[in-house]
């Protein structure tokens, strides 16, 4: 016996508002007052709310053939699908005109203490504002162009840069269900699929290849300052394929389900005569990561997607495109400034050195498609209406992608710790052991050049072209901070498959079938969720990881690492009414206690995992270093916390009184690591025990044979109970801040719902 199933399907979500908005925008700049701290913040100026659309269609096909051969139930088959990704972004290329008095304009000197003998220095700023809003002054102009797929550059006029991503994928399966014997079946089979690409259709995404991330280093030629093995003329290239399909996919399933029977002495009183399953299986299967992985290191966080455009008054140290005090609002505004002037299909990465005005981001071209392993063994026991399960779960993901910063600061192999950082001269950095801060500074990540070009010297082209640094520098290799100095001042990322992580939990069920109108399940679950990179590290340079010396220092519980959940559902028919136990007659009374029932979905489970921020950068330049416990131990924290609520506030302390101070944390208990080359104890608190409940009622009134109205209520947090602490992040900032271990309600309050229907 053989059926054949073909299904075809096409899915859109489509939202339509910014096709037709660049007319309006063309001949209407957005102006900005600046007349808020005036007192009327309604008074900001002429502006807009841009609009956005997106389309998203998704067609798909598959077919499956099901075969019934003796004892085995056979299925295999095919599918494919497509889906294109269109995003239209807001419109871009008009004005945003800033009103006010620039530096030099002569207007400036009517408005002094001298002037205006009885004015503050407030009172002055303001007076200077109100007038130049008066007379249109403008203080200076900014926007962007968008980029053209059209005419392959950038458009000097309003219009927008629209996304158009598309990927496919098709496979193969086969399957079969072989009752090996009436109690014991096997279930086993495999898929295969070929994954393709996301790719880019408009021709815009820039991004840079491997290589061209790790620089004149070298891939993965890390932390070793002199070393250079790799380019030095690392390119922005124009990359739609910025990896490469998937086409070696195994997905294989196996599992089996056991129901003995006939067993005598122990056996039988533990198994009963088929009351009992055994269930196990086996899973592997692969996955794609969300299509926002792809954007935001394919398309370098959409850099190249708009090139600014400005004007600006020529003030003190600073050239600019008009002198202060000539541009009025009704003027023929100049020739705008362009930064840079130009974007290239290939553009060098050090044209943005230091600059701060790009996301260096690529991604690893042969990157691992990630997939979960999952295996499951339980144990069924059936008793009258009652069923007792008991279960194990667990799984394995492997090659997440997460984007790591291979330009993490390197304060170790080029002796930088060695530098006494105990000297009482130096400033909070120094005393606070942030050697990685310090760094990062010097290597002109945060726009401090001059320390970087003063070791290297201007041989390295960024510091003459970018910099103006002329000298020749101390002689210090130009990986001497980081793997590619021509990333200094942006934020490197690299797309790879490096994460992973893991869960196991142990799950126990009770269920009640219908007795007397009561239908409930009760289970609980005992779980661990640990992994790499879904952590919650201080700062997010890296993807949350600690460091790429290894990767391993960042496993720990992830935000949904929640041990204990207690859950119990129920349904239950009020025994009033015509068949029931009570008010049976049919009568308007009957009629009317008839047909309730209440239902209940009760959670009680332990807070999340929230790790405790040190706040200082002690080993490199984006890793929290770190706590110091003193005087006691991680268990009795944890012990500590819960909801201690504060009179006259809004939110409770999540820790004991004694552990807190005005400042943060009581730092005669918690203090932030201060040793510098060090990562200091990596705490993680559970939060406050939470709970949850919902109760729904509702009420049948039967009309005819085949129709009835259905009235319902809901009422969601029925005891409007508030829950604070039990969400990730509910410990807020490091030890060194204010908000340290304060949280506000993150549940919300009770919520009723009335509904009503008619069913036939």
């Amino acid at each position: 016996r053989m059926m054949n199933q073909l299904k075809l399907g096409y899915l859109y979500t489509v939202n339509r508002y910014a096709q037709d908005a660049p007319a309006l925008y063309a001949t209407s700049p957005t102006i900005y007052w600046g007349l808020d701290n005036w007192g009327s913040s309604s008074m900001s100026g002429q502006t807009y709310t841009l609009p956005t659309s997106n389309f998203y269609p998704v067609l798909n096909v598959s077919d499956s053939i099901s075969w019934q051969k003796r004892s085995h139930s056979i299925k295999f088959g095919g599918m494919w699908n497509r889906e294109q990704d269109h995003y239209w972004n807001p419109p871009a290329g008009f004005d945003n005109i800033t009103l006010g008095l620039a530096s030099g304009d002569p207007a400036n000197n009517a408005f002094s203490s001298s002037s205006l003998p009885n004015a503050s220095p407030d009172n002055l700023n303001e007076a200077q504002q109100l007038y130049a809003v008066l007379t249109g002054r403008i203080n200076y102009v900014n926007g962007s162009y968008s980029y053209s797929q059209k005419t392959g550059d950038y458009l000097k006029a309003v219009g927008a840069y629209n996304l158009n991503e598309l990927q496919t994928a098709w496979g193969l399966f086969a399957q079969d269900s072989w009752r090996i014997f009436p109690t014991l079946t096997l279930n086993y089979g495999m898929r295969w699929d070929f994954t393709g690409d996301n790719h880019d259709l408009t021709g815009a995404y820039h991004s840079l290849p491997e290589a061209s991330v790790y620089g004149p280093s070298g891939v993965d030629n890390l932390f070793h300052p002199g070393s250079l093995q790799g380019t030095s003329n690392p390119q922005f290239e124009t990359r739609p394929h910025s990896y490469a399909p998937w086409k070696v996919s195994p997905q294989p399933q196996i599992g089996f389900a056991w129901n003995p029977r006939n067993q005598d002495g122990f056996l039988g009183k533990l198994f009963g005569q088929g009351d009992t399953v055994i269930r196990g299986g086996y899973g592997l299967r692969r996955f794609t990561m969300p299509q926002q992985y792809y954007w935001n290191n394919s398309s370098s966080y959409g850099a190249f997607f708009y090139q600014s455009f400005y004007l600006n008054p020529n003030t003190s140290g600073q050239t600019g495109t008009f002198s202060p005090g000539t541009l009025s609002l009704g003027n023929t505004l100049p020739a705008r400034g362009l930064s840079p002037a130009s974007y290239l299909r290939t553009e060098p990465l050090a044209d943005f050195t230091f600059l701060n005005s790009v996301s260096a981001a690529g991604m690893d071209y042969n990157i691992k498609q990630p997939y979960t392993q999952s295996w499951n063994f339980g144990f069924e026991r059936k008793f009258g209406s009652r069923a007792i399960e008991v279960r194990y779960d667990g799984n394995r993901t492997l090659h997440q992608w997460l984007a790591i910063n291979p330009n993490e600061v390197n304060v170790f192999e080029n002796g930088f710790l060695a530098v006494d950082y105990e000297n009482a001269d130096y400033l909070n950095y120094i005393k606070t052991g942030q050697v990685g801060a310090i760094a990062n500074i010097l290597s002109g990540i945060t726009g401090t050049t001059t320390y970087f070009c003063n070791l290297v010297g201007s041989s390295f082209s960024p510091c003459a072209n970018n910099a103006g640094y002329t000298g020749a520098g101390a002689g210090y290799p130009i990986n001497f901070f980081q793997a590619n100095p021509y990333a200094a001042g942006t934020s490197t990322s690299l797309m790879k498959a490096v994460g992973y992580s893991n869960y196991h939990s142990l799950q126990l069920d009770f269920r009640q079938q219908n007795w007397h109108g009561w239908i409930f399940d009760a289970n609980y679950t005992f779980g661990k969720a640990l992994g790499i990179g879904s952590t919650q590290n201080y700062t997010a340079g890296a993807d949350n990881l600690l460091t790429l010396r290894d990767l391993s220092k960042g496993y720990g519980p992830t935000p949904y690492d929640i041990r204990h959940v207690v859950h119990f559902t129920s349904s239950y028919d009020l025994p009033f009414g015509k068949g029931k136990t009570f008010l049976s007659s049919n009568n308007l009374v009957s009629r009317l206690a008839g047909n309730w029932t209440i239902g209940s979905i009760m959670i009680i489970q332990t807070g999340a995992a929230q790790q405790i921020f040190g706040g200082n950068a002690t080993y490199n330049d984006y890793a929290d270093g770190g706590i110091r416990l003193v005087g006691v131990t991680a268990k009795e924290l944890q012990r500590a916390v819960g909801v201690h609520r504060v009179p006259g506030k809004t939110y409770a302390r999540l820790l004991e009184p004694k552990y807190m101070s005005a400042g943060g944390a009581n730092q005669s208990y918690i203090q932030p690591n201060t040793t510098p080359g060090t990562i200091g104890e990596r705490l993680y608190l559970y939060g406050p025990r939470a709970f949850y409940h919902d109760v729904s009622v509702s009420k049948s009134f039967p009309v005819r044979e085949r129709v009835q109205v259905k009235l319902q209520s809901e009422f969601l947090n029925i005891w409007n109970h508030p829950v604070f602490g039990s969400t990730p992040n509910s410990f807020g900032s490091s030890v060194q801040s204010t908000n340290f271990a304060n949280s506000g309600v993150t549940n919300h309050p009770r919520w009723i719902e009335l509904r009503g229907n008619i069913e036939f």
